[in-house]
């Protein structure tokens, strides 16, 4: 019998340019991922105050 390992991680979670190349490197070793899309809350509570 073969055993595999899911090797995730969570994505997409720092915008910056360091994070972005982080998280391309990073896709060359996981088998899959969770990509963040709805924002941090105290991101979307700045928002609100603009």
């Amino acid at each position: 019998m073969i055993r595999t390992i899911d090797l995730n991680a969570d994505l997409g979670e720092d915008e910056s340019a360091e994070g972005q190349a982080r998280d391309i490197a990073m896709m060359e070793v996981i088998s899959s991922c969770n990509i963040a899309c709805g924002g941090m809350p105290v991101h979307l509570q700045l928002w609100r105050g603009c």
